[in-house]
This record gives C-alpha cells, structure tokens and sequence, in this order.
C-alpha cells in the first residue's frame, strides 16, 4: 500500500471509535485527494490503541490509524507510515502543525489561580525545551520507557524519542485556535451532532489566553 486509494477494500484499525478526530480529518482528506470514502470503502476495526497495535503485529489487519507512541512502537518493528496528520491538516486548510492534544481545565479557576496556572504552563513548555535538547535527559527517562516491556529495544527509543520531540508544539496558542476553527468545520460536517452537537463554530473559550496575560 502506497496510497490511500490502495486502502479501497482493506480492513483499517482505527484507535477510539468512528467520532475519532484524527480518523473524521483522514476521512476528509482522503475524500478531496483521492476522491474516496474510506467509511464506505474499508472495513474499519475500532478498538483500544495496544489490542489494534497488536492486531496489526498479527496481520489481522492491513492498516492502522493509532495514537503516536503505539504508530512509533510498530515503525521501531518495521513498519511504514502511509501518511502523517501533518500533512493532512494542511491539505484540509491548516496553516502549520496543529497541537493535537492539551489541557482541559476551568477558565474560571485558571484566571482565579493566574500565576499558578501560568507557571504550570511555563514548566510544560520548559519540559519540552529540554527534551528537544537533551539527549542525556532521554537516556535517564529511558528506564522508565522501558519498565515491564519485553518488547522495548533501542530501535523503540529512537522512534519514541524521534516521534515526541517532532510533535512538541512550537506555535502559538492564537495560531493553533486559527487553524483549529478551519479543521472544526470538517468535524463538524463527517461528525454531526454526535460529535459537536448543534455548534456550527469552534465554541469561545475553547483555547485560553490566560498565559499572554
């Protein structure tokens, strides 16, 4: 498989369930570039992200759309990746790398608690500075990566280590909810009510802009 059209017909695991955001956005993506509609031609498998993993180790399945560290392991085992979410947001309009994943908390709380909030932020961010940097810092966590698992090698570690530090985010939050209200309309559209009930935007508030006060 070299393409997505060579998807048409296969079984696909799918990590989470049919409302996945990363599956709604390859859907999308796969409808504009290859004119295909991976719902309708591929039988998808969702389920949890290590039964799939294992699951595609098995050639049970021909393709799976995981979570990072799971894709990360099966490439340290061979494994090619098809496509990367990169790419597709910025088919679908995004500007640059979108963050994916993030914090959830009150707004309300966070302004009441500004300087703790920031701080938080501020260490986060610092974490990432230097596991972008360091490679001595990766060495001592390595341990810890590798606790009760037989499997994990030095071809795992490269992949892990490589995958985080390409996916620490580098924009700012104003950009990331940019590019965010662009791709909610393709959620909005395959995911429907289910997905985002009767909002026809990116709901305010979603992202906070505590931190550049």
């Amino acid at each position: 498989m070299k393409t997505l059209a060579d998807l048409k017909g296969k079984t696909l695991g799918v990590a989470g369930g049919p409302l996945d955001k990363s599956w709604l956005l390859i859907v999308a993506y796969a409808l504009r570039t290859a004119n295909i509609d991976l719902r309708t031609e591929t039988t998808q498998e969702f389920g949890a992200p290590p039964l799939l993993a294992e699951r595609a180790k098995q050639g049970a399945i021909d393709a799976v759309l995981n979570f990072w560290p799971y894709a990360a392991r099966l490439e340290a085992e061979g494994f090619t990746q098809l496509i990367g979410l990169e790419e597709v947001v910025g088919e679908l309009g995004a500007k640059g790398e979108v963050s994916m994943v993030g914090y959830v908390f009150n707004e309300k709380w966070a302004d009441k608690n500004l300087a703790a909030t920031q701080g938080f932020l501020r260490a986060a961010a610092k974490a990432n500075e230097l596991l972008a940097t360091s490679d001595a810092e990766w060495d001592r966590l390595k341990p810890l990566m590798s606790a009760n698992d037989p499997t994990f090698n030095e071809a795992t570690f490269e992949a892990l280590r490589r995958r985080y530090r390409e996916g620490i985010p580098e924009r700012s939050s104003a950009a990331d909810e940019a590019d965010a209200k662009v791709l909610y309309q393709f959620l909005r559209e395959l995911g429907g009510k289910k997905l985002v009930g009767s909002g026809t935007e990116l709901a305010p508030g979603t992202f906070w802009h505590g931190a550049d006060k």
